[in-house]
This record gives C-alpha cells, structure tokens and sequence, in this order.
C-alpha cells in the first residue's frame, strides 16, 4: 500500500510548521487588518471548485467595480452592461 504520507506530500518541515500555527494565523489576521480598506477589501471566495471560485472572483471583482463608480477606457461598468462589451473593454 501506498504511504500516506507522501500521497499528500508531507515533509518533517511541515510538521514542524504546525507548531507555528497559531502565529501564522495572527500574522494573518493583522495583515488582513493592516491592509482591508473600503476601495480594495479582502473577500473571502471558496476554493473547492476551481470553476465556481473563477466565476465568483469575476462577479466580485466586477460589482464592486461597479459599486465605485469604475470606468475603463472610456467605458462605464454598470451590472446591466453586456459582459461582451465588458470583456472588450477589459482586454484592450
């Protein structure tokens, strides 16, 4: 039989790392409070489906483009635009 631990790859680096967790996760935190501001947020997105996590970054990104008013090239972002005419925009 396979050994587990190196199905996931684990070294004795990373156990060791997990006694640091705890520091990791305040680290963490006051970096998401040092630098979380109204205009570029942190959010939070679930990564389990590679697909949905894509398409709910996109929707994200783009109505909080459209919450402030963001303009690109000439074109205004607004939630009833044509995604086409949005792609466009975004490519040029």
């Amino acid at each position: 039989a396979e050994d587990p631990f190196k199905r996931y790859k684990l070294t004795d680096e990373d156990w060791r790392n997990r006694d640091h967790w705890d520091a990791y996760v305040a680290a963490a935190d006051e970096m998401f409070d040092r630098t979380h501001a109204a205009n570029a947020p942190w959010i939070l997105i679930s990564g389990e489906n590679k697909r949905s996590a894509r398409v709910e970054v996109l929707r994200t990104v783009r109505n909080h483009m459209v919450l402030h008013g963001a303009h690109l090239d000439g074109w205004t972002v607004s939630a009833d635009g044509p995604p086409d005419a949005i792609r466009t925009a975004i490519a040029r």
